[in-house]
């Protein structure tokens, strides 16, 4: 860290401190620097000075100096989500994160794994996960299924929009309805409902 002055709280952090002003070519020692002067002619320097030795740069409050931003973060189990305002206003992206973070719970945690597990059979009976339906199964109501505690039926329905599942054909007249299930591998199987 350079800076002329350091608060105290800063100078106890095991981090190498020199105090005194930035120097002209400097940044290139660095392989990421964060310029938070409240001199913008000092962050066009550290800027240029960075720019020029291919070290990525951020400088605070000042989106015209940076070669890369520094988003707002709400993190939920394996789910991040990201805020930028490219710079514009951090006061928003912390805001927005703060309102998200309210939101995220262990509901999001619960799709994803119920996503992560169809996936993967998605994955081994198709060779591929990439596939149509996964918004319009998410549309459908699998999180509100999953968040009501009814993961089987959120699973059906992700199945089904997966083309896992596909009724092929029902025999009402044997008095037990059959659906002959056509797997998407092309192995059917039959399942019986009373």
């Amino acid at each position: 860290m350079i800076a002329p002055w350091v608060h105290p709280l800063i100078a106890g952090l095991p981090v190498a401190i020199l105090e005194r002003a930035y120097r002209t070519g400097e940044a290139s020692a660095f392989q990421l620097v964060i310029a938070c002067t409240d001199d913008r002619l000092v962050n066009r320097q550290v800027f240029c000075d960075a720019e020029n030795a291919g070290v990525w740069v951020n400088s605070a409050d000042d989106p015209d100096n940076c070669s890369f931003i520094l988003p707002a973060v709400a993190r939920q189990g394996d789910l991040t989500l990201t805020i930028s305002t490219n710079g514009q206003s951090p006061a928003m992206a912390m805001w927005l994160r703060r309102r998200f973070e309210s939101e995220f719970d262990e509901r999001y945690d619960q799709l994803m794994e119920l996503l992560v597990e169809v996936r993967a059979e998605v994955r081994d009976v198709l060779g591929t996960s990439e596939i149509q339906g996964w918004n319009e199964a998410l549309d459908a109501g699998v999180f509100e299924l999953v968040a009501a505690g009814r993961t089987n039926a959120a699973r059906k329905i992700l199945r089904t929009s997966l083309g896992l599942d596909v009724p092929t054909c029902v025999d009402a007249e044997a008095g037990v309805a059959e659906v002959a299930v056509l797997r998407a591998s092309g192995r059917p199987s039959l399942k019986a409902n009373a």
